[in-house]
């Protein structure tokens, strides 16, 4: 079995829909639709944008309140939602046809003016708020990966600063027995820093702030100016000759002023960029790139709507593909954000390896909904659900190159036992001194070096308020990036191993008890975490220390009693003692 994996990513965008208003936004003269339109709910300052085929839902609950939708380029429409009836068109009007061409010319005031709006977004002050992620990967038209996630995002400028991970599920799916993996896409876009001085991208004509730095490496040009509502400048900058590890930029901005309203970078087989084969038995011929930002029109400045569309040219030792991805994020709630869950993951971890174990939210996604799918995308949706990577039986067929994408985290399961040696990665490096007795022959020896054994546990909790009410979900989880055992003669190891973490367990299910008591509240939810935290790690300690760090086999046995008389599981039978 192979695999193929760079950096990918995609994105789409949510609502709270029930019953949903579909609806469909136009142009007003040829009737075409309007891919990535924004549309805002005033009362609630939420959004969603339209599909690929203009297509947006409006939840139940909209009723009595005004949309707001916006198109670069058009004017902008506010629009009552009693009014609207379902399957309706929503014609906007072009701003562009009160523009006038402009002779095209090598104006230094046009650098200047490129200079200003650079220095301007530098001024953007950073925005947070909540963030929709969705990916969907292409060989011909066979979709071979989608990924959706839900985010607490942070935006300075033009950049996307950082986000943590709410909720998120990927769906994968072999091409000729291959698999093609964006291994971590949310790391693609935070690495498009495009006023950045070091950019693993091409250089993007707005790192510069002095009209004559950008014109010493670029041409600039006014495409068109606009005037009226909604109306736009468009700019275009294009790299020198002499300059061609760089990005052509269109920019559109209003009338008169630095304000951004939409940006696109693009390159074609571009000479420079961050996407690598994670494995050795294929090559990256080549990426033609294009990026996109729209930004929001009304309240904090931020790039509302970030665009990636990505084609990759793939060889094989026996083979030869064409991968496409479109990806799309949307900023859609820049008031509040999520609840984020707590758990401490270990370092900047690949997307695949954050979400390939996280305990699936069903409620959770039935609240957030991405926009309306067009028809392609309903039934891909399906291949999804047929492939979730949680499945784990895809991994099985990846041999060893499967290292690099099972998780570190293993989760309790009742009917499952966990192998320590397939999770952990840690080797010991404290000094450690004990004295190890045989329970067969009773010799004495002293053990002098590092720490043998470690067993680190963690409760996953995931925590919502909805409509007033605390929503909590919960999980243990075995870490394995911090567990390791160095002790491999005692036969009873694996017995070891499973009574403690069913421990674990038990202490999760006394958490959920007191979560579960009236007038517990988010505050309460986080404190008791903390505290069942502290529990977990001395409840550890005092098993290792009465165990011998698994070396005492009668040691194991009062704790397995317990577990049996708590959970119906006889750790000791299971492994043959």
């Amino acid at each position: 079995m192979r695999m193929l994996a760079f950096l990918l990513v995609l994105l789409s965008m949510p609502l709270c829909a029930q019953t949903p208003l579909t609806l469909r936004v136009v142009d007003k003269v040829d009737g075409r639709p309007l891919p990535y339109a924004t549309v805002l709910i005033k009362r609630t300052a939420r959004g969603t944008i339209t599909n690929t085929d203009g297509y947006f839902s409006l939840p139940a609950n909209a009723e009595g309140d005004t949309i707001r939708i916006s198109f670069v380029g058009y004017q902008t429409s506010f629009l009552a939602v009693n009014d609207l009836r379902d399957g309706q068109q929503i014609a906007l009007l072009r701003s562009s046809q009160e523009l006038r061409e402009v002779t095209i010319r090598p104006d230094d005031e046009v650098y200047r003016r490129i200079a200003a709006i650079a220095r301007d977004l530098h001024r953007t002050p950073a925005v947070e708020g909540r963030m929709f992620f969705g990916m969907e990967t292409y060989s011909d038209t066979l979709p071979v990966e989608m990924i959706h996630g839900y985010y607490n995002a942070r935006t300075v400028g033009a950049r996307l600063n950082g986000i943590t991970l709410k909720q998120g599920r990927i769906g994968i799916a072999p091409k000729d027995d291959r698999y093609y993996i964006n291994y971590n896409t949310t790391r693609a876009f935070a690495l498009m820093d495009i006023q950045g001085e070091e950019s693993p991208y091409p250089h993007s004509p707005l790192r510069f702030t002095k009209a004559a730095d950008l014109k010493r490496g670029f041409h600039a040009e006014v495409v068109s100016t606009g005037s009226g509502p909604g109306a736009v400048d468009h700019l275009r900058v294009v790299p020198r000759a002499h300059n061609p590890e760089a990005f052509t930029l269109d920019l559109w901005v209003e009338p008169r002023t630095e304000w951004v309203r939409a940006l696109e970078l693009q390159c074609t087989n571009c000479p420079k960029h961050p996407f690598i084969p994670l494995f050795e038995h294929g090559r990256i011929d080549t990426v033609d790139l294009r990026y996109r930002q729209t930004w929001t029109t009304s309240g904090w400045r931020q790039p509302e709507v970030m665009e990636l569309t990505l084609r990759v040219a793939y060889t094989g030792p026996d083979f030869s593909e064409a991968y496409r991805t479109h990806a799309v994020m949307h900023l859609f709630d820049s008031r509040s954000k999520f609840i984020e869950p707590l758990f401490a993951f270990s370092g900047d971890l690949p997307d695949y390896l954050r979400m390939n174990w996280l305990p699936e939210d069903t409620a959770f996604w039935e609240r957030m909904h991405p926009p309306l799918p067009t028809a392609r995308q309903q039934r891909d949706m399906e291949f999804l659900r047929n492939n979730d990577l949680r499945d784990g039986q895809w991994l099985l067929r990846l041999g060893p190159d499967s290292r690099y994408l099972a998780s570190n985290y293993a989760r309790w399961h009742p009917t499952e036992r966990v192998l320590l040696q397939g999770v952990a990665t840690q080797v010991p490096t404290e000094p450690f001194q004990r004295t190890r007795i045989s329970e067969l022959t009773g010799e004495h020896a002293i053990y002098i070096g590092p720490l043998p054994v470690n067993l680190v546990a963690q409760i996953y909790l995931d925590l919502d308020t909805v409509n007033g009410t605390l929503l909590h979900r919960s999980a243990t989880v075995l870490d394995g990036n911090h567990s390791f055992d160095m002790v491999t003669d005692q036969p009873w190891s694996a017995a070891f191993h499973n009574i403690w973490f069913d421990l674990c367990e038990l202490e999760r299910r006394e958490l959920e008890k007191r979560l579960d008591q009236p007038g517990t509240n988010l505050l309460r939810a986080k404190a008791l975490h903390a505290e069942f935290t502290a529990r977990l790690k001395a409840l550890t300690q005092r098993y290792l220390e009465e165990t011998a760090y698994g070396d005492r086999f009668s040691g194991l046995g009062p704790w397995n009693e317990r577990v049996k008389k708590e959970l119906g599981i006889d750790n000791l039978a299971l492994f043959g003692f």
